[in-house]
């Protein structure tokens, strides 16, 4: 932390840790087109979210997204075959300045760049020292970390894994989607 601290509104407790909100492409590319309620008063009400945002809670694949509250059989692939939250990527230069757009909210925030990741065959696992240059996307959808060969991941059962970089990405996104029926064994993403 710099010297004095952080103030203002990126001063509140932040996270190198994401939830898992599914396989991006399996929803057909709706996880980053979601607008909240109008107003605050609407947020409050669930006749907003049933008329409004139906299909986002359908197509969601993973297990945290707006509003979201899932049973252990919501999880039909099994609770040590799906993600829960896993490390996310900052950029090296904001380590310390919270103005990273993925790293600059509150980790209690809700749903948020800061807070939610995905996954996919397109969606890897990035180190930090991958994500350079001017091109922050990485930082919005991948998870990974500031580990030199794995990214930590705990699963639904509560159980963490290490997860490293190379894995195949078919698996990485099987892992990620709580209902896809494709049962993943614990070799094929143990390092």
């Amino acid at each position: 932390m710099p010297a004095g601290g952080l103030v203002g509104a990126g001063a509140d407790a932040r996270t190198d840790y994401a939830g898992n909100g599914g396989a991006y492409y399996q929803m057909g590319g709706n996880a980053f087109q979601f607008t909240g309620p109008p107003t605050l008063a609407d947020g409050d009400r669930e006749a907003w979210w049933n008329i409004n945002m139906s299909w986002w809670v359908k197509d969601m694949t993973g297990t945290c997204f707006v509003r979201s509250q899932l049973k252990l059989t919501d999880i039909a692939d099994g609770t040590s075959n799906t993600y829960l939250a896993g490390e996310k990527p900052l950029k090296v230069d904001f380590y310390e300045t919270g103005q990273a757009p993925n790293d600059n909210q509150s980790m209690y925030s809700g749903y948020d760049w800061d807070t939610i990741r995905y996954a996919d065959t397109v969606i890897t696992i990035k180190p930090d020292y991958q994500i350079t240059g001017s091109d922050l996307s990485l930082l919005y959808y991948c998870f990974g970390s500031a580990h030199t060969t794995c990214c930590h991941f705990v699963f639904c059962d509560g159980s963490v894994h290490r997860i490293g970089y190379e894995i195949n990405p078919v698996i990485h996104a099987r892992l990620a989607n709580r209902q896809d029926g494709m049962v993943v064994d614990r070799r094929d993403f143990a390092p």
